[in-house]
C-alpha cells in the first residue's frame, strides 16, 4: 500500500486550517505543487497506514505549517529499533 497523494493533501489542508498557508503556497496552483513535493518526500518513508504516526508527530511539533522533516521521527524510531536489535 503506497502513500496516496490525496492522503497527504488532506493532512496538509488540516494544517492550513490551523496555521494558514505558507506564503509560497498562497494559491491553488502553488498549493498543488507543494502537495506534490510533500508527497514525493513523504512517500519514501510512509504508506497510507504508517503515515498516521508521522502525522501525529508533526502535530505534536507544530508551531505553524509543518516541515517535511516534522513527520519523520516515527519512521526513524522504528528503523533505529530494528538496527539496535540486529547489532545488540
Amino acid at each position: 500500500m503506497k502513500l496516496s497523494r490525496e492522503t497527504v493533501r488532506a493532512e496538509l489542508e488540516k494544517f492550513a486550517i490551523a496555521y494558514g498557508l505558507p506564503k509560497h503556497a498562497d494559491d491553488s496552483e502553488k498549493l498543488s505543487l507543494l502537495v506534490d513535493v510533500y508527497h514525493e518526500a513523504l512517500s519514501k518513508r510512509f504508506n497510507d497506514h504508517t503515515f498516521k504516526g508521522g502525522v501525529e508527530i508533526a502535530w505534536n511539533r507544530a508551531r505553524g505549517f509543518p516541515l517535511v522533516s516534522d513527520f519523520f521521527e516515527f519512521g526513524e524510531k522504528k528503523v533505529m529499533a530494528r538496527e539496535v536489535g540486529r547489532t545488540g
